[in-house]
């Protein structure tokens, strides 16, 4: 069960680095070709649709785990009132944009977004399916099915973009190119699942009863979405299309670092739950602390290494149309500093989950006012002093609630000492490699990223040799892996020894 259960996340996460590697090709292909009017218009069509697409999905296919494990509902009826009631909502998700794309148009001042709008919400359906499809496939343990629709439909979605842009030159194709890897995944996903479960019944109480366990989910999603995309859409509202663009460009998150301590958070979530069940709290602070240290080790590197050279990151990922970004994207990345720990691992574990609803929805109201006012303070850098504020105060609050459920503090959770050894260590050699890249004005943008590799390898040495960094969970870490086995077993004979004598 362990080895199967190991096979099933390797191949998720093989799946979302795929995909994460694609989109990190995507976008920037996308800033290049694109104006910035057409980079902004397409950028609003998709938070309208995916803000529109929260609000109507009610949680639906989170809620199927529920109903598949309960032996006293039929999985086919489950699965086909499942089905039955995302068409319905899908369809008043349609119809909502076609009476309101006008005024959403007007809202953000781009006439141009209303025929878009109007276009891709025929994606909304298929979206809600495939998902039920993609949680069915997942229930039943075809878990590389899902894997392999998922990137499939995504390299057929950015070769009909690629299409649509360099052969077409058209921005309203490059949405029937999404519209079709939309309706091509739907498709894929229906073809994979179990054929026993094509054959339920209609049944109004099963529709009803999956509707009410999925408002609360539903809530709390629009909140998370509705969170991301405030900044974008008062952008939107406030500023010009060409200002979203460069905001949107600049306001985005390192991709792996999230994967980073959601996956530490999911190894350590059993453990947890062990330790609450017998009421050994202090073990759970260990814990904790532990993660919170060796995440900051890898994080915060980052962060200052951004900190010193967001500008030449930009340019060379984005081009010189985008250099505006920068400030943008360096305030913004000050969010990865509480990527640092999984801060609904307490509430689950002791079945808290509502206190999380309050926290957002108090949190929502904030970011809301801190937008309003910063915009008009600090134009376009606002709403990323506002993303960082309202997202450490949520990441403050979740924390002060969830480690009150253990007896213990805020505090108790960060080895102060070590996170001040990793912060100094990387803010020196990070300015130690940015002296001479000032210096040189002409050196290609491009290079940043060899020197970003070669500046994480420096700072590794020197954490390792200072104890800043245990040693010993990342070496569990990385012999869980075949291909960084390897690495494991030198950074033991090179780093273990010195540490010892120490």
């Amino acid at each position: 069960m362990g080895s199967n259960r190991s096979i099933d996340t390797l191949t998720i996460m093989f799946g979302q680095g795929l995909n994460t590697l694609i989109n990190l090709i995507f976008v920037p292909f996308l800033s290049r070709s694109l104006s910035l009017t057409e980079n902004g218009t397409y950028g609003q069509a998709i938070i309208v649709i995916d803000f529109i697409s929260m609000f109507f999905q009610f949680g639906l296919y989170k809620v199927l785990y529920k109903f598949y494990a309960d032996i006293e509902v039929e999985n086919s009826s489950a699965f086909r009132n499942n089905l039955l009631a995302s068409l319905v909502l899908g369809g008043m998700g349609i119809l909502f944009l076609l009476a309101f794309a006008p005024f959403i148009a007007q809202s953000f001042n781009n006439p141009a977004l209303k025929p878009l709008l109007v276009l891709y919400s025929v994606v909304i359906p298929f979206n809600f399916l495939s998902q039920t499809f993609v949680s069915s496939l997942v229930f039943y343990k075809k878990i590389k099915a899902s894997v392999v629709v998922n990137v499939l439909s995504n390299v057929v979605k950015i070769l009909g973009v690629l299409f649509a842009i360099q052969v077409l030159h058209s921005l309203e194709f490059v949405f029937y190119a999404l519209i079709f890897a939309a309706v091509l995944q739907t498709v894929l996903s229906y073809a994979a699942i179990p054929r026993l479960l094509k054959e339920g019944r209609f049944d109004w109480k099963l529709i009803k009863s999956q509707l009410e366990l999925g408002l609360p989910l539903g809530i709390t999603a629009i909140l998370g979405v509705g969170f991301r995309y405030t900044d974008g859409a008062m952008i939107s509202t406030l500023m010009t299309t060409n200002d979203f663009a460069i905001y949107r460009n600049g306001a985005f998150e390192l991709p792996f670092i999230g994967a980073l301590y959601v996956a530490i958070g999911t190894v350590l979530l059993p453990d947890m739950a062990k330790f609450y069940s017998t009421a050994q709290y202090s073990e759970i602070v260990r814990l904790k602390k532990r993660s919170i240290s060796i995440t900051c080790s890898i994080i915060l590197p980052v962060v200052i290494f951004i900190l010193f050279f967001n500008k030449p990151i930009i340019v060379a990922y984005l081009s010189e149309k985008y250099a505006a970004s920068s400030t943008v994207f360096m305030i913004y990345s000050l969010v990865l500093l509480i990527r640092i720990t999984d801060y609904q691992a307490l509430f689950i574990i002791t079945g808290n989950n509502k206190t999380q609803l309050y926290i957002y929805t108090a949190v929502f109201g904030v970011n809301l006012l801190l937008n309003l006012v910063f915009i008009q303070v600090f134009g376009l850098i606002g709403p990323a002093i506002s993303a960082v504020l309202s997202t450490f105060l949520l990441a403050y609050l979740l924390l002060f609630y969830s480690t009150r459920y253990i007896h213990s503090n805020v505090s108790a959770l960060f080895d102060t000492k070590v996170i001040a050894q990793i912060a100094a260590i990387s803010g020196i050699i990070a300015a130690v490699f940015w002296l001479p890249w000032h210096y040189f004005t002409e050196i290609n943008p491009f290079w940043v990223f060899p020197l970003f590799g070669f500046y994480l390898v420096v700072c590794l040495h020197f954490f390792l040799k200072t104890n800043s960094l245990d040693i010993g969970i990342l070496l569990n870490i990385l012999k869980k892996s075949k291909i960084l086995a390897p690495v494991s077993v030198f950074l033991q004979r090179r780093y273990l020894q010195i540490n010892r004598l120490n």
